[in-house]
């Protein structure tokens, strides 16, 4: 299967391309069928030094070095958001490609706030594909809590993000 009937060139940002301990989004296994339906599919997203990658045709991998977020304070979980916010840009405006779609993988804002600004930078179309909500896995997580002003903040630029963006799922 091919996106609208003819293979694309995406560039997908997500912050959870691995499974993480508490949730597996399946997002490395479904990128791989799409890379394999002839779409060439570019992943900029966090990696670990544990990670494998497993070479696939027409998928490669742009990885942000990022240390997975053990908690602490709501002030600790949106610095380490913003940093994998402003690397994923400063990458992915880097990447020679001339993209059909840039899609950010959202649970996270901050992959989504990445992907629109590298998407108009590129002058490519920009999608989101929610997997779930992020405030509220934010405050489940308890990464953020609720009523805060991390949490209104969160909460007016996830609303924003989802009425300024086309949605798309990917898989």
């Amino acid at each position: 299967m091919t996106l609208n009937g003819e293979a694309k060139n995406i560039l997908v940002v997500t912050q959870n391309f691995f499974p993480t301990e508490k949730k597996d989004y399946k997002i490395k296994e479904n990128l791989e069928k799409l890379a394999n339906q002839g779409n060439k599919i570019t992943v900029l997203g966090c990696k670990k030094q544990s990670d494998i990658v497993d070479e696939i045709q027409n998928l490669q991998y742009s990885f942000i070095e990022q240390e997975e977020f053990a908690g602490g304070s709501e002030w600790a979980y949106a610095l380490h958001n913003i940093i994998f916010m402003w690397k994923a840009i400063k990458i992915g405006s880097s990447i020679k490609d001339n993209f059909d779609m840039i899609v950010a993988i959202v649970p996270t804002g901050f992959a989504a706030i990445a992907a629109k600004v590298i998407a108009g930078k590129k002058q490519a179309k920009y999608f989101v594909d929610i997997k779930e909500n992020w405030v509220e896995s934010a405050l489940e997580a308890k990464y953020l809590t609720k009523g805060s002003p991390f949490h209104k903040a969160a909460t007016i630029v996830e609303d924003w993000l989802l009425k300024n963006s086309e949605k798309i799922d990917l898989f």
